[in-house]
């Protein structure tokens, strides 16, 4: 019981920073979108 207490932790333990880790990419990845919409808007209102 005890071997199976410690798989189900690592497996969560697991999941858990597999998520951490795509929603830091999502983060990153929104906040570079934002930014190349601001550059955007910048050139744009350069005549």
């Amino acid at each position: 019981m005890k071997n199976f207490s410690f798989l189900f932790a690592a497996f969560s333990a697991t999941w858990f920073v597999f998520f951490w880790y795509l929603f830091s990419i999502w983060r990153k990845q929104r906040r570079i979108e934002r930014g190349i919409q601001h550059i955007m808007k910048q050139f744009q209102k350069k005549p």
